[in-house]
């Protein structure tokens, strides 16, 4: 199951001074966005210490819940799709297309015909992607019956007088609990249109503003 609630051991681990009785133990909220940490003090008898121990155990499993268990496969996926577009091999790029940009577009043919000929158009006017680097998938988000995350992109393009680098984000998209990845840049998406790509976006993502591109003369 999927969660977006971030628990550091250090932030809900308090230290137990166990030279006294009395310590305060920290307990997470379940509140959207950063956690918040609230301490209650508890005595030192087996009831309560059973319950310490319970805490933590608790404690430990949002730990392994919140860590992004599909980050291997996304990021697989990632490297394919990065090759097939240095390699202009339009028909692995449309496999990890969001099926309703592919709709969008008109079908898949239209879609690999616009990309194939977007592309070289760009090759026509001395444009050439050169480098595909992709960064560490972030948290896991529930979006009705799809998973949603963020992975940072660094895009390179290279043209007679330097390089262009773009940092930017994509979202990871499975519909089928993480068997399969698709992929949908970030650059035109904004909280009026994101909806009609995704019905069921869930607005605890938080997608990072655009950054402007740099520009690296030869």
């Amino acid at each position: 199951m999927a969660s977006s609630s971030h628990f550091t051991l250090n932030k809900v681990v308090h230290r137990i001074n166990t030279s006294v009785c009395s310590m305060r133990l920290p307990m997470p909220t379940l509140a959207a966005g950063p956690p918040q940490i609230i301490y209650k003090t508890v005595g030192c008898n087996s009831r309560n210490m059973k319950k310490i121990i319970l805490i933590l155990l608790f404690l430990s499993s949002n730990l392994i819940v919140s860590q992004n268990q599909y980050a291997t496969k996304i990021s697989e996926s990632g490297k394919k799709m990065s090759e097939a577009i240095i390699a202009n091999d339009y028909e692995t790029l449309a496999d990890f297309t969001y099926p309703v940009i592919i709709e969008m577009m008109g079908g898949r043919t239209n879609m690999i015909q616009a990309t194939e000929d977007a592309i070289s158009q760009m090759r026509n006017q001395g444009y050439v992607v050169s480098k595909i680097k992709f960064g560490k998938p972030e948290n896991i988000f529930d979006a009705g019956d799809e998973l949603h995350c963020l992975m940072p992109q660094t895009l390179e393009i290279k043209n007679p007088k330097g390089t262009i680098i773009n940092n930017s984000y994509l979202i990871a998209v499975s519909k089928n609990q993480g068997e399969k990845w698709y992929f949908v840049d970030t650059a035109d998406l904004t909280n009026e249109n994101i909806h009609k790509l995704f019905p069921n976006f869930n607005s605890e993502l938080s997608i990072p503003m655009k950054k402007a591109p740099e520009f690296i003369p030869n």
